[in-house]
């Protein structure tokens, strides 16, 4: 009876924790590389121009990244089709090469806070489009590449 009870207060406590994520997707990479032609594309539903909201980026790496940085390039793209580009920087080790964020086995998961405080004026679809920016032909090491939407008020 107390495990149902508990089981059962958990289960309130995740549905009431995840209810003001509007979006969330990750992208699996090909094992071979990121090829610096390949876009990771985000269809995000906007139903609301009221709304203040956060986005969020997340990569999963492996050890075979070569490297401490990963350059971005992330377009938003209106439901108009008009679009913007952010060229980002995030680190995945720290200086002494140790890798960052939290980790099971071999795989990395970092996610960071990327834009605060969005506030859309129109409703409808808005694709984000992310592809890297590290002058690979294919990048090494990056497993998936994600979106988070959280609509903060």
């Amino acid at each position: 009876m107390k495990v149902k009870i508990i089981l059962g207060f958990l289960l309130i406590i995740i549905l009431t924790a995840c209810s003001d994520t509007v979006f969330m997707e990750c992208k699996e990479l090909p094992t071979e590389g990121w090829h610096k032609d390949s876009l990771c594309v985000f269809e995000v539903p906007i139903t609301e121009t009221n709304a203040t909201y956060q986005m969020q980026l997340i990569i999963r790496n492996d050890g075979s990244y070569p490297n401490q940085n990963l350059w971005l390039f992330v377009d938003h793209i209106k439901p108009d089709n008009s679009f913007a580009r952010d060229t980002v920087q995030f680190f995945l080790a720290d200086n002494f090469g140790r890798w960052t964020g939290s980790g099971v086995g071999s795989i990395f998961e970092n996610v960071w806070i990327y834009r605060e405080r969005i506030k859309y004026k129109e409703t409808g679809t808005y694709k984000i489009r992310i592809a890297q920016g590290m002058r690979y032909e294919k990048l090494e090491g990056i497993c998936d590449v994600g979106i988070k939407v959280i609509k903060t008020n």
